[in-house]
C-alpha cells in the first residue's frame, strides 16, 4: 500500500489510547503504520469456482472468508460483478457468526439500521435462517445507491430504504435483532485512510459519541422486548465504544450477551474498563481493522414469533402479469407495477412497506424488459430464459457496456459465466443491445 502522503497518526489519539493504562492497547499505534490485509467472503448461494484463490489461510471467525496473499484487480473479475463473493475487511465479516448465534436456527426480522455500503448486511443475509427477513436502511442518498447495487449483486431477496433511523418509530417491536454499525470517528481506519487521520479530534469523538447514542435511542422502539441490539463502531476510543454500551444499558435498559464462545486464540479482546461483553478487533492483536462490537439484548420478551401479515397489509396482484410470477421461485410473491416498473413483493410478517421486493423489469409496451437485479437474484427461474454462456474476456466487454457477440436465439438472452447469470442482452439478430445498468458499468481502463 503506497502511503505517499499519510500524516502521522495523531499525537492526541495516541494520549487518549494510552490514558486508559490498558495492556491491550500496547502496541495499537505501531500497527496503524503496518500493512491492511486483503480478505473476501464468498456467497454461500453462489460460491466460487474450485481453485479460485489459495483458501489456505481462513479467516477463523467466519467459515466463508479467507485471507488473499495480495489484492488483485478485483474490477476486472466477473464474478465479483456477479456477487459471488465480497471483499471485506476479516474484523467485520464477524457480524455472520454473530448473527446467525442470535438467531439460532428461528427465522427472525432483522434490521440493519446503517447498512451502506453493504458488507455487513450481505455478511447477516447469508446468516440468517431460512424464513427470516431483512431490512437494510442508509440515511445519506449517494451511499444508498451503492448498498443498492451491492444488494441486488448478492442476491439474496431484502428490503432496502434511504432515510432517518427515526423512520422505524413507525414500526414498534418489529425486529428481532436490529444491527446498527454507527457513524464514528474512523480511528479503526487510520491504517489504510489518510482522512481518518487527517480528521481525528476529540471533540470529534465526543460529536460521534452523543450522535450515537441519538441514533440508538431512535432505534430502541423498533427492537421487540427480548430482541437484540447488535451495537458497532470502527474506532478504538472508550466514549463511543464502552461509554455508550453502559448508557444503553442503564438508560434504555438491557443487558450484553455472547452469542456463541469466542475461540481466545483469534485475538478478539474484551472491553476495557467496564464488566459489560464486549469484543475488540485491534490490528495488533489480529489481522484485520479496528472494530468494536457489542450485543446487547433488550429487557423481557423472547425473539422469533413470526406470525403472517395482517389485515390492511396487503398489495393487489396483477393478473396481467401472471406470467412474471413464474421468472421467481416464490409461488407466494404479488406482482405488482408501480410506474414502469414491475415489482415483485414477498409478504412476510412485517408491514408491506417493509416487504422485501425484486424489480422483475420495465415495462415497455406489452415488453417487460427484464432487470440486472433479476439476473442476480437468488430466485431467479433461470431456465426459463433463453441463455449463453461467455467468455472471460466477453463477460468483462459486457460489464463495460460494450456491444457483444452471441450465438443465441432472438429476443431476451441472459448471459451466463461460469455457470451463473451475469446480465441481459437483447438478440436482434445482427447485434445484440447490451442492458447492464449504465450505472453499474466498468469505468477503469483495463
Amino acid at each position: 500500500m503506497d502511503r505517499q502522503g499519510f500524516p502521522e497518526i495523531p499525537s492526541g489519539f495516541v494520549r487518549e489510547i494510552e490514558s486508559y493504562g490498558s495492556p491491550l492497547t500496547q502496541g495499537l499505534a505501531a500497527a496503524l503504520d503496518g500493512e491492511p490485509s486483503v480478505a473476501v467472503r464468498v456467497n454461500p448461494a453462489k460460491g466460487v469456482p474450485d481453485g479460485k484463490w489459495d483458501a489456505t489461510r481462513p479467516v477463523p471467525w467466519c467459515a466463508e472468508g479467507f485471507y488473499l496473499p495480495e489484492r488483485p484487480l478485483f474490477t476486472a473479475d466477473p464474478h465479483l460483478h456477479q456477487g459471488r463473493y465480497y471483499v471485506q475487511d476479516a474484523s467485520s465479516m464477524i457480524i455472520a457468526r454473530v448473527v446467525a448465534g442470535l438467531a439460532d436456527g428461528r427465522p427472525v426480522s432483522y434490521l440493519d439500521a446503517c447498512a451502506a455500503p453493504g458488507g455487513k448486511t450481505t455478511a447477516a443475509l447469508s446468516a440468517l435462517p431460512p424464513g427470516s427477513v431483512a431490512v437494510a436502511n442508509e440515511f445519506d442518498r449517494k451511499r444508498h445507491v451503492i448498498l443498492c447495487e451491492n444488494l441486488a449483486k448478492w442476491g439474496v431477496p431484502a428490503t432496502v430504504t434511504q432515510g432517518s433511523v427515526g423512520q422505524f418509530g413507525s414500526y414498534p417491536a418489529s425486529f428481532d435483532i436490529v444491527a446498527a454499525d454507527v457513524p464514528c470517528s474512523g480511528e479503526g481506519m487510520m491504517r489504510k485512510d489518510a482522512e481518518a487521520r487527517r480528521q481525528w479530534t476529540l471533540a470529534l469523538t465526543a460529536q460521534c459519541a452523543s450522535l450515537q447514542r441519538e441514533i440508538i435511542a431512535d432505534l430502541w422502539p423498533a427492537i421487540r422486548p427480548g430482541g437484540y441490539l447488535i451495537y458497532s463502531t470502527c474506532t478504538f476510543n472508550r466514549h463511543e465504544n464502552e461509554e455508550n454500551v453502559e448508557w444503553i444499558i442503564n438508560t434504555l435498559g438491557g443487558e450484553t450477551v455472547m452469542p456463541q464462545p469466542i475461540d481466545p486464540s483469534w485475538g478478539i479482546a474484551p472491553g476495557i474498563g467496564t464488566d459489560a461483553w464486549c469484543m475488540r478487533f485491534m490490528p495488533h492483536r489480529l489481522d484485520g481493522e479496528g472494530l468494536f462490537m457489542a450485543i446487547i439484548r433488550k429487557s423481557d420478551g423472547a425473539i422469533g414469533k413470526q406470525t403472517r401479515p395482517t389485515r390492511g397489509q396487503t398489495l393487489r396482484h396483477d393478473r396481467r402479469y401472471d406470467r412474471c410470477r413464474e421468472w421467481i421461485a416464490s409461488p407466494e410473491a404479488i406482482i405488482s407495477p408501480e410506474g414502469n416498473r414491475l415489482l415483485a413483493y414477498l409478504p412476510c410478517a412485517l408491514p408491506a412497506a417493509l416487504w422485501p421486493r425484486i424489480e422483475l423489469g420495465e415495462i415497455k409496451g406489452k415488453d417487460i424488459v427484464p432487470s440486472q437485479q433479476l439476473a442476480m437474484s437468488t430466485l431467479l427461474n433461470a431456465g426459463l430464459f433463453n441463455s449463453c454462456d461467455i467468455s472471460g474476456p466477453t463477460a468483462v466487454a459486457f460489464l463495460r457496456r460494450e456491444a457483444v457477440g452471441i450465438d443465441a436465439p432472438r429476443g431476451f438472452v441472459l448471459l451466463k459465466f461460469d455457470g451463473l447469470p451475469l446480465g441481459w442482452v437483447k438478440n436482434l439478430g445482427n447485434r445484440a443491445n447490451n442492458l447492464y445498468p449504465q450505472e453499474w458499468r466498468i469505468r477503469m481502463s483495463l
